[in-house]
């Protein structure tokens, strides 16, 4: 099978989120409501597409530029950046 491109491994994994956690809203949504499921839908796909084992792996390994990491887990830059975020958020106390 041929590996998708970053930019789709994203997308669709970000809509998997949605699907995966009932993280729909309508058009008539509130924006709060709006971010709260794009939000939802994106953490599901940061524990799926980057987990936290896989990274710890990946900077035993000697991986650390944004980019590198990027191209190891097959995703965009932006979406390595923010599921580096969330996980630095998760451990803070």
């Amino acid at each position: 099978m041929v590996p998708l491109a970053a930019d789709e491994t994203v997308k669709l994994a970000h809509e998997m989120g949605h699907c995966a956690t009932g993280s729909f809203y309508n058009r008539w949504a509130a924006c709060d409501v709006r971010q709260k499921h794009e939000n939802r839908a994106n953490r599901w796909a940061y524990r799926r597409l980057i987990p936290p084992e896989a990274l710890e792996e990946a900077f035993r390994q000697g991986l650390r530029e944004p980019w590198e990491l990027a191209e190891h887990f097959n995703v965009t830059e932006p979406f390595l950046r923010g599921a580096l975020e969330y996980y630095r958020q998760a451990a803070e106390p």
